[in-house]
C-alpha cells in the first residue's frame, strides 16, 4: 500500500503519482499496474487524472476542475451547531418550507432549478430558501452533552460556477478563487436567514448566543476536501 501521495494522472497501464509532503520537488513515479479502478468524482477524474496529456502529468501540482458537460445536483450550504441548550421545539427531521404564496414558493427553489446565481434569486439573497435541520439527539442523546444539542442545517444552493481563470492554477490558489463565490459575507446572511426562520419557534428566539461551536462547509469546501465536481456533495443528478 502506499500512502501520503497525489495522484497526477492513471491511464490503462498505472498510475503516475508524486509524494504529497515533497511534491514540488520530487520527480513523478509510475507504478504499473495490471487494472486501474478510481473511484474519485467522475468529472473530476475525466479532466484531471484521466486527461492523460504528458504536459499535466510533467506537472508536479495538484490541480482542481471538472468537466461541465454534466448535470449536477444541488449544491449546499451547511452549518454543523453544538448548541449549549435543549432545542426540544425540533423534531429529528426537520424541513422549513416557503408557502405565504405560490410566486414565494416556486422563487424559493429558484436556486436549485436555474443552478445560477445570475438567473435565482439566491445569489442576491433577495428571495426566501427552503432548508432542512437534523436534531441528532432527537433518536440519540449521546449525540451532545446533557442538556445539549447537535445540529445540522442543510441549504440548497447553486453549485460552483466553472471559472476558466482558475483552471491551470495550483489547487489551494484555484480554490481560494471559488471560495470567492460563497464569501464570508454572503455566508452570514445565509445563517441569519436560518436563525431567524427558527426563531419562530418555541424557545429558539435567541439561538445564536446559545452556539459554541460551529463548522461551516460550502460547495468550494466540499471541492477542496473531496475533489466535488462544481462542489456538491450529491454528485451528479439523477434521471432515473
Amino acid at each position: 500500500m502506499i500512502y501520503n501521495t497525489n495522484v497526477q494522472s492513471v491511464s490503462s497501464k498505472g498510475i503516475y503519482y508524486n509524494n504529497v509532503r515533497n511534491n514540488t520537488d520530487e520527480p513523478e513515479q509510475f507504478l504499473p499496474a495490471d487494472i486501474v479502478i478510481v473511484n474519485a468524482d467522475l468529472p473530476y477524474s475525466k479532466k484531471i487524472l484521466m486527461n492523460g496529456s504528458e504536459k499535466k502529468r510533467n506537472t508536479p501540482v495538484t490541480r482542481y476542475d471538472w468537466d461541465d458537460k454534466y448535470d449536477f445536483s444541488s449544491g449546499v450550504i451547511a452549518f454543523y451547531w453544538s448548541i449549549k441548550k435543549r432545542c426540544d421545539s425540533l423534531n429529528t427531521h426537520n424541513v422549513f418550507l416557503v408557502s405565504s404564496s405560490r410566486t414565494n414558493m416556486e422563487k424559493s427553489w429558484s436556486a436549485v432549478r436555474f443552478n445560477d446565481p445570475e438567473k435565482s434569486c439566491f445569489g442576491d439573497l433577495s428571495c426566501e430558501f427552503n432548508f432542512y435541520v437534523h436534531r441528532a439527539c432527537g433518536v440519540d442523546e449521546s449525540a451532545a452533552p446533557k442538556d445539549c444539542e447537535s445540529v445540522m442545517v442543510l441549504v440548497p444552493c447553486c453549485t460552483l460556477k466553472r471559472d476558466k481563470k482558475l483552471v491551470d492554477l495550483p489547487k489551494d490558489l484555484c480554490i481560494d478563487g471559488y471560495k470567492q463565490q460563497f464569501d464570508d459575507n454572503f455566508i452570514a446572511r445565509v445563517k441569519e436567514k436560518v436563525l431567524h426562520r427558527l426563531g419562530a419557534l418555541n424557545d429558539l428566539e435567541d439561538l445564536e448566543s446559545y452556539i459554541v461551536d460551529e463548522t461551516i462547509e460550502t460547495p468550494a469546501t466540499y471541492a477542496d476536501k473531496y475533489n466535488l465536481a462544481a462542489g456538491t456533495p450529491f454528485a451528479l443528478v439523477s434521471n432515473v
